[in-house]
This record gives C-alpha cells, structure tokens and sequence, in this order.
C-alpha cells in the first residue's frame, strides 16, 4: 500500500489554497510560480489518491470531502511547525546553552583560563565545554562549535577571525642554565647544550622547523607532540625548550633564553563553522574573547617581558 509523503512546501500549499480559495493568490502568497503550485497539487492528489478541491469556473477551488478530512489536521501540524520554528530562533537568540569549545594544551593551561572565567562572569547561562585536543579535525567535523588555535593560516571549512599574534622563544630550567650556561643570541651556537624537540607528527610547525635549523649541533634529549609535557620535561632540565611565550613566562623555574623569536611566530584564530557563526550563544563567545585577547595581546606576544 503506497504511503502519502507530504511534505511541508505540500502542507503550505494545502493550507494556502484552502484559505484563499484561489491557486493563483496561493501560488503568489506562497511566492511560487503558478505552474509550480498547479504541478505540486496535482501530485498531492496523486499522493493521496483522491481529489482534494473541485476545480469552479475563474480558477476558483473548494475542498472536496477528502480535501476538509485533511485541512484541521493540517492546521494543528502547522501551528506545530511554528511553534518549533519558534523555538529553534529563540535557542539560537538565547545567550544561553552549551558552547563546546577546542584548543591545545598549553593554551588551555596557561592562557586562556582567565579569559573563559570573565566571560562566564558576564554570560552564567553560558557554559563553556573545552575539549583539549591538538589535532586539527575535529572542527571539520563538527565535533565542536568554536577551535581557538595557533596557525599560519585557515584551512578547510571554517571561518575566523585573527586574536593577535602568538609569540614563541627558548625557555630552560634554573638547574639548567646553571649547568650548562646560556645560549648566546647573537651565535646561536647550540654545542654542549641538550634540546627537546617536537615529535614527527608535528613538525611542521613554525618553531619545530626553527628549531630543526638552528639547533642541529645539540643533543636531542626527548621528542614530544605535547607542549605541557614538553613543558614539564624542560622544568626538569632535561633540555631547551622552544615553547610559547604565554606558557613559558607562566611557569616557575622557567627561565627565558632569547627575545620572541620572529620566526617562531604564528597567529591565534578564533574559529567556527559558517552555518552558526550567528548562533548568539557563539557570536558572544567569538566576539568576547577576541576583545579580551586583543587586550592581551602584549602578554600572547611575548613582547611583556622586554618593558
């Protein structure tokens, strides 16, 4: 037995027809082109297998039996589509609900804490679901709403708008620097020092490919994908660490080694999908934390230390 599948377009012009009497005013309320509405009926018909108006002279319609069987029926589904129609607009106008959120470790751990807890201060019916995760994919795939991440450049579907440029140097441990000594700035020689470097899977970055050129005649005591660990290995003094500067002057017994290394340097971008960039619960987050980070874009720098 063969299903009616109306669909909503088939509903409004149910409706439409019904309450003008006439396809024509239907078709021009509705915004379609007569034929169009002449063709959709006709297959609403045929879906349903019986006619729903008699046709009368000047392009007038009126329901027939099976027509007024359908019509109250159809207005309750109408007003529940408005109803959820309603809904949606007002969830997406609301500066409330979840915003899930992603970006790296030592960002999370060193950076963007303050910023998420004024916001909150400001928007309570906003919560804020991090994720900390350093891969890329995950806002392609629509794992989360918002990615806050250092990068050249956007890739993929995604829009964004730049925070401030995002500073990078070489950090050591107190022990360290008292064992083997600094580094000169002005040679860059790295013989007798000992450096952790980053893992295969992420040396493309800016400071991995910095490093890779540079620090060639040290020894490579560790290699690491995870810049708090990498962190947590510099504080130990197993070696030089090029990390970024927010993580680096945050960290006690972390000594800095040279200014911002321009090289090094990346931008932090504030990242969406383009189909809710004008959710409002996500327009308040983007537009509040590019504000706080402009703000504190001596500090993302790096540049804070050298007044």
């Amino acid at each position: 037995m063969a299903t009616a599948a109306f669909e909503r377009g088939d509903l409004e012009l149910l409706l439409a027809v019904a309450e003008s009497g006439n396809l024509a005013k239907a078709a021009q309320t509705l915004g379609v082109h007569h034929a169009t509405a002449f063709r959709r009926l006709a297959d609403m018909e045929h879906k349903a297998r019986a006619l729903l108006f008699e046709r009368l002279p000047h392009g007038y319609h009126r329901l027939t039996r099976a027509g007024e069987l359908l019509i109250e029926p159809a207005r309750r589904l109408r007003r529940q589509l408005q109803e959820f129609d309603a809904s949606v607009l007002n969830f997406d106008r609301a500066l409330a609900g979840t915003v899930r959120v992603t970006t790296s470790d030592g960002l999370a751990s060193a950076y963007l804490a303050p910023h998420f807890q004024a916001f909150a201060s400001a928007y309570p019916d906003i919560v804020i679901e991090l994720v900390v995760e350093n891969r890329f994919s995950d806002l392609a795939e629509r794992e989360v709403d918002v990615a806050i991440r250092p990068a050249q450049r956007l890739a993929g579907n995604m829009v964004g708008r730049r925070a401030g440029a995002m500073g990078y140097t070489l950090y050591a441990s107190t022990d360290y620097v008292r064992l083997r000594g600094r580094l000169d700035p002005a040679s860059l020689d790295f013989e007798g020092h000992a450096v952790c470097h980053y893992h295969s899977s992420i040396e493309y970055f800016s400071t991995a490919k910095w490093l890779k050129r540079y620090a060639r005649r040290a020894k490579v005591a560790a290699r690491c994908n995870n810049l708090t660990a990498m962190m947590a290995m510099g504080r130990a003094g197993m070696g030089i660490v090029a990390i970024p500067c927010v993580l680096g002057d945050a960290t006690q017994g972390m000594i800095r080694l040279l200014d911002p290394v321009p090289a090094m340097a990346t931008t932090l971008w504030l990242c969406t999908h383009p189909g809710i960039r004008k959710v409002a619960r996500i327009r308040a987050l983007l537009d509040w934390l590019h504000a706080s980070i402009e703000r504190d874009s001596v500090r993302l720098a790096g540049t804070a230390a050298l007044r």
